[in-house]
């Protein structure tokens, strides 16, 4: 009897999986591979494009927007009053403003920097796992809600988070097979430069060196990491001592419960707001436990000496996730709270690459195996990267992201009168709310007015304005109290109706009369009626 064999193609999940990271075979370049790598950073900078040119600036990029119109000297006498932490990044984006002033230039460098940090991660993956590794890490990490809502953020997030992912780079590559003394070095000392620039960028991206130790550790290399990881801290502790001095603009970050704690970490998933442990990030966190528990099974299975090696992989990619998740808990329940999800921000390279290493053990698990074997494995490599797009859809649809600015400019220019007073208040951390408002109502001479009290440091947390014209809104500093309306403006959580009742009086406005507060984002609106 003749037995007929039925070809049967590569599975996309069994792509190179089982061979050790440091012996890809020499197609590495192959079509397969570049497409692997290339996909993700290219779907990241659509999507990222799209978000970035179709919503406005919000509070937190105003300022970023604020510092980088600065005149060099003016810029650096800024950052001496507030946001010194900043100040690279404040610097970099001057420099970006040089070349393309506005909100494009604003948010081009993060744009870029997530697109890449999608395919660094998938080369990082590429290499510890292969192909189907790439694309899947890659896929995760590009479609992330958190990540992609960072990419079209005029902040240093986006940025911080692709360094950290440059760093894991140069560090596998260091920490591979051993070259010339002096390829070795220059290997550390672009794994140091990485690791000080994302520090740099964002202090609490240093949160990453202990799954950098992980690694080096596996790799015996853990001398070598404290040389270098220690040269690229003493770069930036002069900005961290800096820093301190400030420290009372995150004075408001709250201590957090056991709700919100869980809730910090699992928004780094889902992203819908700060601090949410509900129904849908149980889901988020639940499906990545999956996927987690079934890598790690398989992984046990795998001979000792693959096994030692895919299990420090493993250590990395949670430690990296999970870390920086669980220092900044510990510090903000013993001393000073600092637990925010976009502080967490490089941890979704770790739940990339889990991820990848999903793809890579359920690929080697169904190679030849049965068609429901197959669709198994895809399945599991599929649900966290689903999951990620589908909390990904809000931020693609959003018209503005946080704050309202355009809104409230169009409720103020269809309703104020000339004579009229304007009272925004904005907190020591705020510094973009007044300029928000200045910019999307098109009063240059008041975003001058905004621009010179930031160099100086003397920015008020009342501003009286009064109002010369509507549209557009035209407005001149004023103390007079003589107008028989008044519109009060600031940020939720920041402000009573007695602290406005307060205000008004302080501005001339004395026993007023209060409407209904209105909600623009984040931005509140009170009109009021003065007797």
């Amino acid at each position: 009897m003749v037995q007929r064999l039925r070809p049967r193609g590569p599975s996309p999940l069994s792509s190179r999986t089982a061979a050790p990271a440091t012996a890809r075979s020499t197609d590495r370049w192959s079509a397969r591979g570049i497409a692997s790598v290339a996909l993700p950073g290219a779907l990241v900078l659509i999507l990222a494009t799209v978000i970035a040119t179709r919503t406005p600036l919000w509070r937190d990029e105003i300022a970023s927007l604020s510092f980088a119109q600065l005149p060099l000297p003016d810029l650096l006498s800024a950052v001496g009053h507030v946001d010194a932490v900043l100040a690279p990044y404040y610097l970099l984006s001057s420099a970006g403003q040089a070349v393309l002033p506005g909100a494009v230039g604003l948010r081009l460098p993060s744009v870029l920097a997530a697109a890449l940090t999608a395919t660094v991660v998938a080369v990082i993956a590429g290499r510890w796992w292969g192909d189907a590794a790439a694309l899947a890490a890659g896929l995760m990490v590009g479609l992330n809600p958190l990540s992609l809502q960072l990419a079209a953020t005029g902040r240093p997030y986006a940025l911080a988070i692709l360094f950290v992912a440059l760093a894991l780079l140069a560090m596998t590559t260091a920490t591979g097979r051993r070259g010339a003394p002096r390829r070795d070095v220059l290997r550390w000392a672009g794994y140091a430069a990485a690791v000080a620039a994302a520090g740099l960028m964002h202090l609490f991206a240093l949160l990453a060196l202990p799954a950098f130790a992980v690694l080096a550790a596996s790799r015996r290399a853990l001398g070598r990491w404290l040389l270098a990881s220690a040269a690229a801290v003493a770069v930036v502790v002069p900005l961290a001592l800096l820093a301190a001095s400030q420290s009372a603009q995150v004075a408001w970050i709250p201590r957090p419960d056991p709700r919100s704690a869980a809730g910090s970490l699992a928004s780094t998933l889902t992203y819908r707001r700060e601090g949410a442990f509900e129904r849908l990030e149980l889901v988020a966190v639940a499906i990545l436990l999956v996927v987690a528990v079934v890598t790690v099974t398989l992984t046990l299975r795998m001979p000792r000496p693959a096994r030692a090696r895919e299990l420090a992989l493993l250590a990395c990619s949670v430690t990296l996730a999970c870390g920086p998740w669980a220092i900044l808990l510990a510090i903000s329940v013993t001393a000073t709270p600092y637990l925010r999800t976009t502080y967490l921000a490089p941890g979704v390279i770790g739940w990339g690459l889990l991820v990848g290493a999903a793809a890579a053990r359920l690929g080697a698990w169904q190679s030849g195996r049965s068609t429901l074997r197959r669709a198994l494995a895809i399945v599991v490599v599929a649900a966290p990267i689903v999951s990620a797009a589908v909390f990904s859809a809000p931020v693609l649809a959003q018209e503005w992201r946080v704050d309202d600015f355009p809104g409230l400019a169009r409720r103020l220019s269809g309703e104020v009168a000339v004579g009229d007073t304007l009272v925004v208040v904005q907190l020591y951390n705020e510094v973009g709310v007044a300029s928000g408002l200045a910019r999307a109502g098109g009063d240059k001479g008041w975003v001058s007015a905004l621009q010179s009290d930031l160099t100086t440091g003397t920015q008020p947390v009342v501003s009286v304005r009064r109002v010369d014209a509507a549209d557009p809104l035209r407005t001149t500093a004023s103390g007079d109290g003589d107008a028989e309306r008044a519109w009060v403006v600031y940020t939720r959580g920041a402000f009573t109706p007695g602290e406005a009742r307060r205000a008004l009086a302080d501005s001339g406005c004395g026993d007023a009369s209060l409407a209904p507060e209105e909600s623009f984002g984040i931005l509140r609106l009170i009109p009021a009626r003065c007797p």
